[in-house]
């Protein structure tokens, strides 16, 4: 084999090593033009989710501007009748409130007959033929106030009967609209009382519709209660007002920050204090409340108000589906405010839920503690007529509540400062003396020390003395090696040591460095936190002692306070003639022909009416 054959392995290697070099080259350069491109890309992508979500936000706001657009023609077409039965109910009751069409300056013909229209419109909407039923009774047309009658009242017969009640108020028509009243009452579900009840509530509480609708709501209550007030559902409503009665009770902590950290088992001892703060605590917030606005009887503009407001909830009150159309409505234009966030529109919706209604026991608890309540939103004066009806309830949890907080009050509260500890009692008649305690205070800790300094010194004496005795006796028993005697000798002093001092932390308290008193530089402050505790102490047991005195007699003299103020806030009917009495200056039917009304509606009070104005024309 000749030397040609031989391969050069330097040459190959050399040419591997390049390529390799090469490869790497090409390698790294690819992997920098990738990470480039992905940084791009990232960026573009990033552009691109941008552009799309301002897209679909612009997409859904020019969307829900077109719904809105949809929504309202849906809203015209099914329920344009009833908007405009709304503002009919409205124009009537005013026009007619402000004698407008007895002065002639609207037409009665015209009045009649737009009414009609309108009622003959909107054939399954209950307000058109109400509406025509008020202005029938004001015109004294018979014929239709039968015919609308006929149609309002099985459409809906508690908000037709309210209806009138409402307006025939502000027409002066007092004997009509509590008979109205009277109808409207035997329909309300006290199991499922809805916010039109609590307009009512409001309205006849102040005396705005006058005394005989007051008396009419009265009997009503008073009914109800007789027929739902059993012994479990007085129970049951006790329980809840016991309940509530801690709960509105502030804590006691922030008031005795020293007293709370210096006594033992302070929870429960600051639950006991509050739970007897609870009667006196709501008596006062109730005088504030109910007790703290101005009372008497309401007419004149004010009592107009506030049967108007009622009138105006009940006439633009919409029915479910229509309250269901116009919340999407109100959806998109939230869609649009919030730049198409359709998530921050959707928690934007804080509507009160529709058809939300509560129990008779419900709205008188949440008449005493509108803490508890949601959607109630009464008057000073309904609270009070609330409150009356179940302060028999509300005095039997006072009355649990206080027998609870004197059978949970401690005889004492054991307090501690340091390692030092006195029992302070509760009770009032009993003398607690700061500057005593104090001083007691101050020569245990003075006895402390001189006890710690002497043990100390004992020990240590007797340390020493076993170390040299057991070093110089050892040997008799181990030889003659020292060394190891000393060792031997060290080591039962340490544990004779251990054992002395083992017992000294069984007698006196120990070291501690963040609260050792027993140093002669901090006595004073021990002193001054033990004083500080005492006086938190005696300034709670006397409020203590207040609140389980004056606490429930409190409660009762404010609910007497309360009931006597809404008895008072019914207006004054004075006699004119049999039959027929004055309200605010007013001339009406009294409530001596009632009974003469039919089933379907007062027709009789229009006759009554002429009647009584032909007489005084005599």
């Amino acid at each position: 084999m000749t030397n040609s054959s031989v391969p050069d392995t330097g040459r190959i290697a050399s040419e591997i090593n390049s390529l390799r070099a090469d490869v790497s080259l090409r390698l790294a350069r690819l992997e920098r033009d990738l990470g480039t491109t992905a940084a791009t890309a990232k960026k573009t992508l990033e552009a691109l989710q941008r552009l799309s979500a301002e897209f679909d936000r612009e997409r859904t706001v020019q969307l829900a501007h077109h719904r809105i657009g949809e929504l309202t023609q849906q809203m015209e077409r099914r329920f344009g009748d009833r908007a405009r039965a709304r503002r009919l109910a409205e124009s009537v009751i005013n026009e007619i409130a402000m004698d407008a069409v007895q002065s002639g300056f609207i037409d009665r013909d015209s009045l009649r007959e737009y009414t009609t229209q309108v009622a003959l419109a909107t054939p399954g909407y209950w307000l058109a033929p109400a509406a025509l039923m008020f202005a029938s009774t004001y015109l004294k047309d018979h014929e239709r106030y039968e015919l609308a009658s006929r149609t309002a009242l099985p459409l809906d017969e508690a908000r037709t009967r309210l209806f009138m009640a409402l307006a025939l108020t502000r027409a002066d028509d007092e004997k009509g609209a509590a008979f109205w009243l009277e109808g409207y009452l035997q329909t309300v579900d006290p199991e499922a009382l809805d916010r039109d009840f609590l307009v009512l509530l409001d309205a006849v509480a102040s005396g705005a519709l006058g005394r005989s609708c007051r008396t009419h709501a009265e009997e009503a209550l008073s009914r109800w209660r007789r027929e739902m007030f059993t012994d479990e559902t007085n129970r049951v409503q006790v329980a809840k007002l016991i309940e509530l009665f801690a709960d509105e009770t502030p804590h006691l902590d922030d008031a005795t920050p020293t007293l709370a950290e210096c006594a033992s088992d302070w929870p429960k001892v600051a639950e006991a204090y509050r739970q007897s703060r609870s009667c006196l605590y709501v008596a006062d917030r109730l005088r504030e409340e109910l007790l703290g606005t101005a009372n008497g009887i309401v007419t004149g503009a004010y009592g107009d108000g506030i049967v108007h407001s009622a009138l105006d909830h009940l006439v633009n009150q919409q029915s479910d589906d229509e309250a269901a159309l116009q919340r999407e409505i109100d959806v998109q234009k939230r869609i649009i405010e919030y730049g198409g966030d359709v998530v921050r529109a959707a928690e934007g919706d804080r509507s009160p839920a529709a058809n939300t209604t509560m129990d008779l026991p419900t709205l008188l608890t949440h008449a005493a503690f509108p803490s508890a309540a949601e959607h109630t939103q009464l008057g000073a004066e309904a609270k009070r007529l609330a409150v009356s009806c179940a302060r028999d309830w509300i005095t039997a949890a006072g009355e649990t509540v206080s027998m609870r907080s004197r059978q949970r009050r401690p005889a004492d509260v054991v307090v501690h400062v340091g390692h030092w500890q006195h029992a302070l009692p509760t009770d009032p008649a009993s003398p607690v003396s700061g500057k005593k305690l104090a001083a007691e205070l101050g020569d245990h800790l003075l006895n402390v020390r001189r006890m710690r300094r002497t043990l100390n010194v004992a020990v240590v004496l007797g340390c020493l003395v076993l170390f040299v005795a057991v070093t110089l006796g050892m040997p008799l028993f181990v030889g003659s090696g020292y060394v190891i005697s000393a060792v031997l000798a060290a080591l039962l002093t340490v544990g004779a040591a251990r054992l002395a001092l083992g017992r000294l932390r069984k007698r006196v308290p120990p070291i501690e460095a963040e609260n050792d008193y027993y140093r002669a530089s901090r006595t004073r402050e021990a002193q001054e936190r033990l004083e500080a505790v005492v006086r938190e102490h005696e300034e709670c047991r006397m409020l203590w002692a207040r609140a389980e005195t004056q606490g429930l007699p409190a409660l009762v003299a404010v609910l007497d306070e309360i009931e006597t103020r809404s008895a008072s806030a019914a207006p004054p009917t004075v006699m004119l003639s049999p039959g027929w009495t004055r309200v605010d200056g007013h001339e009406s039917p009294g409530r001596g022909d009632t009974a003469r009304h039919t089933a379907a509606g007062p027709a009789p009070v229009v006759e009554e009416a002429v009647e009584h104005a032909e007489k005084h024309t005599r």
